[in-house]
């Protein structure tokens, strides 16, 4: 009898955590998809630094002037492999979607120039490159952990995503087309 009422007890556990299994990740799902198509998803997102920088070329960018377009900041470095290999997919971004879309390449060789200079001539980067060995750009942002990274601010100058590490291109692709389709 004792061994009957502790099969039975099991039998209604083992249904009570095939309910959970079931039911947990459903509500996930639902929770999670309501809550990135909220208007509060969207109102949530905080601004960017408003930071003002000097490219290699001499041009001054004031970010607060990029309203209206998407921007991408990415921080990288010349000797980091998921940087350089993530060079091609911004130059074919930003050769379809500029001046719709920005991209600022925030570059933190210690050695600064001297590197930087030939390393972009060399790769044919058209889009604006700065210097941020000195930190103060990397700063602004809260800080940089990892290289690259990779921040995607939207048409309102607010910041829609963060990525560290290396991103295929369909990652950046997704978040322009999206930002472009945002009124």
């Amino acid at each position: 009898m004792a061994r009957d009422r502790f099969q039975a007890t099991n039998r209604g556990r083992g249904v009570v955590l095939a309910l959970c299994l079931i039911a947990c990740p459903l509500w996930f799902v639902t929770s999670v998809s309501a809550a990135a198509r909220s208007p509060a998803a969207v109102t949530a997102r905080p601004p960017a630094p408003a930071t003002r920088v000097t490219t290699l070329d001499g041009r001054s960018i004031d970010l607060a002037a990029l309203q209206g377009r998407v921007v991408i900041v990415d921080f990288w470095a010349t000797w980091c492999p998921p940087c350089l290999a993530e060079i091609p997919h911004f130059k074919a971004l930003y050769a379809t979607y500029h001046p719709r879309v920005e991209i600022l390449a925030i570059a933190v060789d210690n050695e600064g120039e001297s590197v930087v200079a030939p390393f972009v001539r060399q790769q044919g980067i058209t889009y604006p490159v700065i210097l941020g060995h000195d930190g103060k750009l990397a700063a602004a942002y809260g800080g940089i952990r990892g290289l690259p990274t990779t921040f995607v601010i939207d048409r309102r100058g607010r910041i829609y995503k963060k990525y560290v590490g290396y991103q295929a291109p369909e990652v950046f692709e997704r978040d322009v087309t999206a930002l472009l389709a945002e009124s």
